[in-house]
């Protein structure tokens, strides 16, 4: 998924975004299921559970407790 971030004046630098997961390691592990979290971005709208069923969620992130104007300003937006 190409993305793009602000680099200077009118200019945008590609991100790089790497994910690992490793369930295999049990030195670090609790359990053998992968769990996504995000820090910041958009949250899926809903969730299954254990059971098989699809619950809907109102998930923020990492960013929700900012101002959206302080966030566009330090963005230089």
């Amino acid at each position: 998924m190409p993305c793009m971030a602000k680099g200077g004046p009118r200019r945008l630098r590609p991100v790089i975004a790497i994910t690992v997961v490793d369930i295999s390691n049990n030195a670090n592990q609790l359990d053998r299921y992968h769990r996504e979290f995000l820090l910041a971005g958009k949250q899926r709208s809903g969730r299954e559970t254990s059971g098989g069923t699809w619950q809907e969620t109102s998930g923020n992130n990492v960013l929700s407790g900012f101002d959206v104007e302080l966030l566009a300003q330090a963005n230089g937006s």
